[in-house]
């Protein structure tokens, strides 16, 4: 998605966890963020790499991470 505004760079994979970790499927956990279903697929299988700083909070909230634990949702630079 090159024309993507800057954002929050997302581990989708992290997602697709925590999601399932806590019980959601995709439909009820992008209702529950604000979100379209495709969205959050496109987030989980990396299609969508950035989301903006309300959606990041939004899943964030969701998922009940504290401030202090949201890095681990945060995509990593490849090194």
């Amino acid at each position: 998605m090159a024309n993507e505004p800057p954002g929050v760079a997302v581990a989708g994979g992290e997602l697709r966890r925590l999601r399932k970790l806590s019980g959601d499927n995709l439909e009820a956990f992008a209702d529950k963020v604000g979100v379209s279903l495709q969205y959050v697929s496109q987030i989980e299988l990396g299609a969508r790499q950035y989301v903006s700083p309300r959606v990041f909070v939004s899943i964030c909230d969701t998922l009940g991470i504290d401030p202090a634990q949201r890095d681990r949702l945060v995509r990593k630079a490849a090194a």
